[in-house]
């Protein structure tokens, strides 16, 4: 039989998690959360339905989602913001509405709302999300979105040519901890060529989509490095201006040409590819995924990222630290790998392709070219780094606008 201190200790611990319980309540407010995007609304319909009546209950409040196309959504937030209407608003972006809205003093750090090891508490792949939305030392990352899984990039390759062409399989070079940009050029180069006879080169080693230059410089590293507490642009130096050469060069010789269909390899992101696998038919070309090669100066399986996601809070938010619980208990993070999982089995037709997958989410870092989106610097970098790719010329052409980028930077980070 309990004694009585023993009851009394369990009746007191029941209350303080009742009271822990009720400690959150938002007494009625509406919870808006502005998106571009269905996937955070889709999944909480979809994969986990009834959690947003669970958390409007759990918390008090009405939780709406209002949607807006993606090239509207800064104005719309910042006008929410100006007219005082962002207080309980929760906002689900990308880089290309992050940056210009945390330069604009719009977004709210979350250093002092969420504990010392809540990125730790992450999945790997939000882990390197956050890292990248960090501005003048404060991060303004919270939550786990499901939709990070559409934003990776991998290379896709037909196995069929492959076989045709008596090539060993780029996963098994992989494996073997060869796989290198010499590698890459290598079967890029094996498999350009005319196979009709009419004097056009039909089959090519890099194709298929419009040309971009995330798709073929992973191997460059980022744009910007912090340097002695500056963040300092890179890329007039090697090894981007021997990327941009390198990748220059394919161009000229045709073993790249987007406008060829019979190709070895393309650019593959995540978005693109969600149930690829579920739809493949009899007669589809066979395709595997590997990560992109080890660069002679990057890092193993550098693989550009299309865009990062994430949520964050405008600066007026009303409760921070409660609106960031509201958000994790909506897309709590263990939930995420089972959600991956699911993504990538849609994905993936061999088991070799989904662990080479699992491999690209788990540990590739996440860059984007988050200058190509800041306007007043954009104007200045992008068409020297478009003209390097595909009229060459990179090191001039990067060393004259230098000056003028690191200047606006400067003005950017303040420094």
């Amino acid at each position: 039989m309990k004694s009585k201190a023993v009851v009394f200790i369990s009746i007191l611990l029941l209350l303080l998690v009742v009271a822990e319980v009720q400690a959150i309540d938002f007494e009625g407010e509406t919870i808006t959360i502005t998106t571009w995007s269905s996937r955070p609304y889709d999944y909480l319909q979809e994969e986990v339905p009834g959690r947003i009546a669970e958390a409007e209950e759990k918390f008090n409040a009405v939780i709406e989602f209002e949607f807006f196309s993606k090239g509207e959504l800064v104005d719309v937030n910042m006008s929410r913001l100006l007219a005082g209407d962002a207080g309980y608003d929760i906002w689900n972006m990308e880089h290309d509405h992050f940056w210009p809205l945390v330069t604009d003093d719009a977004l709210l750090s979350v250093d002092e709302y969420i504990t010392e090891d809540y990125y730790d508490n992450l999945p790997s792949l939000h882990q390197a999300l956050a890292r990248q939305w960090q501005f003048l030392g404060n991060n303004y990352y919270i939550g786990a979105a499901n939709a990070a899984t559409t934003t990776q990039m991998w290379l896709w390759y037909d196995k069929e040519i492959i076989e045709e062409e008596n090539l060993e399989d780029p996963y098994d070079v992989w494996k073997a901890g060869e796989w290198t940009w010499d590698r890459w050029e290598e079967k890029m180069r094996a498999v350009t060529k005319d196979t009709t006879g009419d004097g056009e080169i039909d089959q090519v080693g890099f194709g298929g989509g419009a040309p971009h230059r995330d798709y073929l410089l992973p191997g460059a590293g980022p744009i910007v490095e912090e340097r002695d507490g500056r963040i300092e642009f890179v890329w007039h130096e090697d090894p981007a201006i021997d990327i941009l050469e390198t990748a220059h060069g394919w161009f000229e010789e045709g073993i790249v040409d987007m406008d060829v269909e019979k190709r070895l390899f393309n650019a593959a992101i995540g978005w693109g590819e969600e149930n690829r696998a579920l739809e493949h038919e009899e007669g589809d070309v066979d395709y595997g995924y590997i990560t992109y090669p080890l660069s002679p100066y990057g890092e193993e399986g550098w693989n550009p990222s299309w865009a990062q996601l994430g949520f964050a809070l405008p600066v007026t938010s009303a409760r921070p630290a409660e609106l960031i619980e509201v958000l994790s208990f909506l897309y709590p993070s263990d939930e995420f790998e089972d959600h991956l999982d699911r993504v990538i089995e849609g994905m993936a037709l061999d088991r070799n392709s989904y662990e080479a997958l699992h491999w690209i989410y788990e540990n590739t870092p996440v860059h984007v070219d988050f200058l190509a989106v800041i306007t007043p610097i954009s104007e200045v970098y992008f068409p020297a780094l478009e003209a390097s790719l595909f009229e060459g010329g990179a090191a001039s052409r990067m060393a004259e606008v230098y000056p003028e980028v690191q200047a606006r930077i400067d003005d950017l980070f303040n420094q």
